[in-house]
């Protein structure tokens, strides 16, 4: 598995703050305009999160998250999800983008 993501990360030292963390490792990749939207997306969920009385943590997480597959070239994502152990739909063979 480690194999799978190791071409990505690029010997990145992480410093343990998330946020900060998924910033590096995007712009590392030449994804900006990723991290500028998990950024954003991490913050709305934090909020949303706030607004029904929960701890926003685990909702940033997760916005902050939830486009980190943007790494893998969609000619490569089917490979990734198989490699997970995971089922591969045909519609995720037809359309990539859709195994996020």
């Amino acid at each position: 598995m480690r194999e799978l993501f190791k071409k990505y990360t690029h010997n990145l030292e992480l410093s343990g703050d998330l946020e900060h963390d998924i910033v590096v490792f995007l712009h590392s990749n030449h994804l900006s305009h990723v991290a500028e939207h998990s950024c954003r997306v991490g913050k709305e969920a934090e909020r949303i999160a706030h607004s029904f009385h929960n701890s926003g943590d685990v909702a940033k997480a997760a916005g902050l998250l939830h486009d980190i597959s943007a790494v893998f070239p969609n000619n490569e994502r089917a490979v990734g999800v198989e490699k997970l152990g995971l089922d591969v739909m045909d519609a995720e063979r037809i359309f990539p983008l859709i195994a996020h």
